[in-house]
């Protein structure tokens, strides 16, 4: 039997596959199963939100360096790029990215002390130092200078004194860094007060949100083009003998291994006490029965032994709903050598025994109904998303009561790169105007009267591509809003349009053209 192969991810694979190929057509030459990773940089937030100019910069970089200065890089490196993209990892899985701006002072002060105060620090010390030090390498060695002592604040001059990587530094600031790590700090109404020794800076509060949601695209950017590097780049670093952060790897697999029943979190390496070297694979899982897990277990060691060989031993260590645990060790020697000759037998793999042993049992017929029932449901989710180009989305909403009328305010985002924003707009207006309505209602609590009143208001504020919430709401003029659209019902209801813009009305919709906009000059 192949195990290396798991029919429930075909679907999901081939949707992640056709959106990466769409947005970045140069990794079609790449091995498809080795770019799945990539997917969160298009769809996942905030790694969609990374910086552009930054992944041009940094991939041309990488792409240009030396291959024997790259090697001497990496060898030196590897384990604290390593550790930085397992620090990224977890601070782009935290749930604060996509939030508004708080409104009252303790929960702005709560907001910035507990989540981006913390992770600015752990950005830089953890991220930031570790993929800006090959820039700084490169170039010092290309001027013959020593690369010693080559800390972030080092590191940071370096870029600061190149123009064409300064743009990698602006958003690294060394007294806010110093002031957090020393707690230096002072709360101002609606400033935050920063001491570095006897320097003292003052930033807005938005001002210091915004630092962080910067330099954390930096980050992200950088990240995307050292991945898309590797793993586009296979025989090249083969050949040059290339050390390359594991991490990557182990975001490659767990992509290629998580279902709706089987999910792999983490992958460490240890020694056992003979002395041979272990790689352990912690998950969790929701399987019925011993089959079941065999299954996983083997396509998990399988997979990860592909791409992460040289193990004496692979140990798996799930945690499961519906069993105390599942655990079993897998010989790493018989599994290189069936990969190496195209072997299916996998006889003797398993070291001693795999443990899985369900709390009930269940009719084979209802693990059947059970799995059917996942099955049709992610491939009716892709097959669905297929067929589905909606070339907008309403990122927010908000709605309040007026007599007997509801006012309805949203924002909404463009997601087509398939045609120009002002066609996308006039040709959809009527179905962004419905959608956004049935959202706010949505969104609206059932014991709210005005969810079930007329709308007599409707204020929409576009925008040409996706941004965090608090980056687009309240944002006034910036570039990326394309226009406002207007319906007004209520005369007792007075609405300016946007300064300098240019108005079209189209049926019942006013429409306010920014004059920041790029497509201004088109409309």
């Amino acid at each position: 039997m192949d195990f290396s192969k798991n029919p429930l991810l075909n679907s999901t694979h081939e949707y992640k596959l056709r959106t990466i190929y769409k947005r970045f057509p140069g990794l079609k030459k790449a091995d498809k199963t080795e770019i799945l990773s990539l997917y969160d940089f298009f769809n996942s937030t905030p790694q969609k939100y990374f910086s552009q100019e930054v992944f041009k910069v940094y991939y041309e970089f990488i792409s240009e360096m030396k291959p024997e200065r790259l090697q001497m890089c990496f060898k030196e490196h590897v384990h604290s790029l390593d550790i930085a993209f397992k620090s990224l990892s977890r601070i782009n899985n935290e749930n604060f990215h996509d939030t508004f701006h708080p409104n009252d002072e303790i929960d702005r002060i709560r907001f910035i002390d507990r989540y981006i105060h913390h992770n600015y620090q752990r950005l830089i010390e953890g991220a930031y130092h570790a993929f800006i030090y090959p820039i700084t390498f490169d170039i010092l060695k290309s001027n013959d200078k020593k690369t010693e002592n080559m800390n972030v604040f080092n590191c940071n001059q370096v870029l600061e004194k190149s123009e064409k990587f300064s743009i990698i530094s602006k958003f690294y600031d060394h007294d806010v860094r110093n002031a957090i790590a020393h707690n230096d700090i002072e709360f101002l109404e609606k400033d935050i007060k920063y001491r570095n020794r006897k320097k003292v800076k003052v930033l807005h509060s938005r001002s210091t949100i915004n630092l962080f949601d910067k330099l954390l695209d930096t980050c992200n950017a950088m990240a995307f083009a050292l991945k898309t590097f590797v793993l586009t780049n296979n025989e090249f670093i083969q050949e040059n003998n290339i050390q390359i952060p594991k991490w990557i790897i182990v975001e490659e697999i767990i992509p290629n291994l998580n279902t709706y029943e089987w999910r792999v979190e983490d992958i460490f390496e240890s020694t056992l006490p003979d002395g041979r070297n272990q790689l352990i694979i912690y998950g969790k899982n929701s399987l019925l029965s011993f089959n079941e897990a065999l299954f996983y277990s083997f396509q998990t060691t399988i997979l990860t032994e592909r791409f992460l060989s040289g193990y004496d031993r692979y140990y798996i260590s799930s945690q499961s709903k519906y069993a105390p645990i599942c655990f079993g060790g897998f010989n790493g020697k018989i599994l290189k050598e069936n990969r190496e000759k195209g072997n299916l037998n996998y006889k003797g793999v398993i070291e001693d025994v795999l443990f899985f042993v369900p709390k009930f049992k269940t009719p084979r017929f209802f693990r059947l109904l059970r799995r059917l029932y996942f099955t049709s449901k992610t491939e009716f989710k892709y097959k669905y998303l297929f067929r589905k180009k909606s070339e907008y989305q309403v990122r927010w909403t908000e709605s309040h009561r007026n007599v007997n009328h509801s006012v309805v305010k949203a924002g909404v985002v463009l997601t087509s790169i398939d045609k120009l924003p002002e066609d996308i707009i006039r040709e959809n207006i009527t179905q962004i105007a419905r959608k956004t309505i049935k959202n706010a209602r949505k969104n609206t609590s059932l014991f709210k009267r005005h969810r079930y009143l007329t709308v007599g208001y409707l204020s929409i504020f576009i925008y040409q591509e996706d941004r965090r919430l608090r980056e687009i709401k309240n944002s006034g003029l910036i570039e990326n809003l394309i226009c406002t659209v207007v319906k007004k019902k209520l005369k007792r209801i007075n609405s300016p349009d946007i300064i300098g813009s240019k108005i079209e009305t189209i049926g019942n919709y006013r429409i306010a053209w920014n004059k920041n906009s790029t497509v201004f000059d088109n409309v």
